[in-house]
């Protein structure tokens, strides 16, 4: 009579090819289908990409029930009808002013600490400037979109 562990264990070894067989005809199953869906849909500009975005945003808070968030994007939505493109990109570019001047004063505040020679306040003051950078770098993209 057979030894049951050996028995077994030739049944797993021998499943594990038949196993990886229906995984790769499940990948070779989905590949056409999603291959099939229509490209994501081509990212707007100005004005008409702010509405984009909201009504995105919209439907990721229904699909969440999120009452509130859906009810701030609404009141969003509806003032993105006054929207112009001039008037956005003189918005977006006044973004990009604030947030130099922003960096200007945090390059002066790290100065000042540099001078001082506390290494925390210097550490603090450098942790500023980064983020401030960062803000600014996002209001830049922003201006081309």
């Amino acid at each position: 009579m057979p030894n049951r562990s050996s028995h077994s264990t030739r049944r797993r070894i021998g499943l594990r090819p038949v196993v990886s067989i229906l995984a790769l005809l499940a990948c070779t199953a989905w590949l056409p289908a999603h291959a099939a869906d229509p490209l994501p849909q081509e990212r707007l500009r100005g004005c008409a990409g702010k509405k984009q975005d909201i009504e995105r945003e919209l439907r990721f808070a229904q699909e969440s029930g999120n009452k509130n968030r859906v009810k701030g994007l609404q009141e969003a939505l509806a003032g993105a009808s006054q929207c112009t493109d001039a008037g956005l990109q003189r918005e977006r570019e006044g973004k990009v002013r604030d947030a130099q001047a922003k960096v200007k004063e945090r390059e002066d505040e790290l100065a000042e600490k540099q001078a001082k020679g506390k290494q925390k306040d210097i550490t603090k003051a450098q942790r500023k400037l980064d983020d401030a950078r960062a803000d600014l770098s996002a209001a830049q993209a922003e201006v081309y979109r």
